[in-house]
């Protein structure tokens, strides 16, 4: 009776509580119904939010509680603490501490987004797949910075909750998946950088070109400092690459060189 309890009282916690604080998160991010939110409970080094849903603070708890029983120095606490370790807390026995509730859960989420892979896990899947873990620090610090929409736009990026066409024919609000302008199917890479009609109107250089241009005209620049950007007004990067491997935009200082290049976007088909 005392499992059965126990097990009630986490169904309750992930079915009543859970569902209150992911429809809030939900509200908050724009994030459709239909729409995973996988990533939200996943660390900030996967691109994650870092949030602790009711259901995983409730096993914190437990775990937490059995750990006081079992280092207490009371022999008769003690005794409780051996007496109900039979099946019954088994699950929350297994953990040395709080933290690894944390790990084991959001082990499980990146085990569930590569194993289970769906449209809407394609892209945080492929920028684990492509991106530098010395940048996490740079990125959380980015993203928190966002004013509101540009942040619910990224998170809705990583986790391909974004409208297209494809997401929006599987949540039965468009009667196509296809692009009006080429006639293949609009998923997000598509959006980004995969539109024939669009690359050959130019759109994609003029987007990638204004992204640059803001870039350049944000860095600092002093005496020491000499900018070379991929752009008219520009001192060109093929001064110090050459012409084959000319990168976007290249600072050099105190005999040093940083080097950036801008990705168009990558197809998710």
């Amino acid at each position: 009776e005392f499992k059965k309890l126990n097990k009630q009282k986490k169904t309750w916690v992930v079915q009543q509580l859970d569902n209150v604080v992911i429809s809030y998160l939900r509200q908050w991010l724009e994030i459709p119904i239909s729409g995973t939110i996988d990533i939200i409970t996943l660390s900030h080094s996967k691109y994650g939010l870092n949030i602790s849903i009711p259901s995983i603070k409730f096993s914190q708890c437990q775990t937490s509680y059995r750990l006081c029983l079992k280092r207490s120095s009371c022999d008769d606490i003690r005794h409780i603490y051996n007496e109900t370790s039979r099946n019954i807390n088994i699950q929350y026995d297994k953990y040395k501490s709080t933290r690894e509730v944390i790990k084991e859960v959001r082990k499980n989420t990146e085990n569930r987004i590569i194993s289970n892979l769906t449209t809407q896990k394609l892209v945080i899947k492929s920028i684990w797949d492509m991106s530098d873990n010395k940048f996490n620090v740079t990125w959380k610090s980015a993203l928190i910075n966002l004013p509101r929409n540009i942040y619910n736009f990224t998170v809705r990026y990583l986790n391909n909750t974004l409208a297209n066409a494809t997401n929006c024919f599987i949540w039965k609000t468009k009667s196509s998946p296809f692009c009006h302008y080429c006639s293949n199917r609009q998923t997000l890479g598509h959006v980004v950088g995969g539109c024939q009609t669009f690359l050959q109107e130019k759109r994609y250089t003029w987007k990638h070109n204004s992204v640059l241009q803001n870039i350049a005209s944000s860095i600092p620049r002093d005496n020491l400092t000499e900018l070379f950007v991929d752009l008219v007004g520009f001192q060109s990067p093929s001064i110090i690459t050459g012409d084959q491997k000319r990168p976007d935009l290249i600072i050099r200082k105190n005999d040093k060189l940083w080097i950036l290049e801008l990705s168009v976007g990558f197809e998710t088909n």
